[in-house]
């Protein structure tokens, strides 16, 4: 194992876990409370914001990338650094053009992945079948009640006919998924209350609020979050003005690629390039994300 990987201190990591636990649920609850006045907000405002919510909140997570590749490769030279990024980009790439080669399957892949990602919010003690099924709520459950609009937002990155299908097909797994959730929920109670709640708050919010929303909130308040506290612990050794820097520049960059990116898109609609520059960016990145947290070790890290 790598020298510079420290042992999570167990007790400091429970307990702030526990309070951005408390955080996120409390904050689901009062979007919860106020789903109904969030719903009826001009659609073009709300796009706005989610986007913003995303780039500014939730891609940081994975600008610590550049921290976790030059502990595990040692990037202290020029030719190394670029290898790095040209490798890290090369895989963006490749998620891009499958996007514009085969639609379909770059969607169905983007999917998996994700629930495969979200997965691994839960702690390292949960089952791995509460694990998949807490992986794919924000993917299946909004097909109950959230039907036309699934359709809708699939349909931004394949045919229309193909997302009614790909809805069908979840909406039907969305009621055997559901009982499993909250059979997993009742299990865990006496084991694990904390992590009882937070399924039952994630299943809230995907089954009663707008999916945009739900998503954002998950991704950015959730997952981003426990990320950033777990990856603080597995670079301790790293300065906090580094941290800091690392956490800006990529998402700087990021926020320039799309805008260098959004001329590109001249036929679409504002909604429609908003949605498929957020989704298309993250698809992206998350192929990288992932392959580079299991290189560096934190993927079996996280699990000790």
């Amino acid at each position: 194992m790598n020298k510079y990987i420290i042992k999570k201190p167990a007790m400091q990591y429970a307990a702030l876990q526990a309070r951005h636990s408390i955080i996120f649920c409390a904050l689901a609850l009062v979007i919860l409370t106020f789903s109904e006045q969030i719903a009826v907000i001009d659609k073009t405002v709300l796009l706005i914001i989610i986007a913003s919510s995303i780039a500014i909140l939730g891609v940081p997570h994975g600008a610590l990338d550049t921290l976790f590749a030059q502990q595990y490769w040692r990037l202290n030279t020029l030719q190394r650094w670029l290898l790095f990024l040209l490798s890290y980009l090369a895989l963006a790439g490749l998620v891009v053009g499958l996007w514009l080669w085969q639609p379909l399957i770059f969607f169905i892949v983007f999917l998996s992945i994700s629930a495969m990602h979200f997965a691994d919010d839960l702690p390292n003690n949960t089952p791995l079948v509460i694990k998949i099924l807490h992986g794919g709520t924000l993917i299946v459950l909004p097909t109950l009640f959230f039907e036309a609009e699934m359709v809708q937002l699939f349909s931004f990155f394949i045919t229309v006919k193909q997302a009614v299908i790909v809805v069908k097909v979840l909406h039907g797994l969305a009621f055997v998924w559901l009982a499993g959730l909250a059979a997993s929920a009742l299990w865990l109670v006496n084991s694990n209350i904390q992590t009882s709640i937070e399924i039952i708050v994630a299943g809230l919010l995907t089954l009663f609020v707008t999916p945009l929303v739900a998503f954002t909130l998950y991704f950015c308040g959730m997952h981003s979050v426990r990320h950033l506290l777990r990856s603080h612990y597995f670079l301790q050794h790293v300065s906090q003005k580094l941290k800091l820097a690392a956490l800006i520049f990529p998402t700087l960059m990021v926020i320039v690629v799309a805008s260098f990116c959004w001329p590109l898109l001249q036929t679409q609609t504002l909604e429609t390039k908003l949605i498929q520059l957020v989704f298309v960016s993250l698809a992206a990145l998350t192929l990288p994300h992932m392959v580079l947290l299991y290189l560096s070790g934190f993927t079996v890290w996280k699990k000790t």
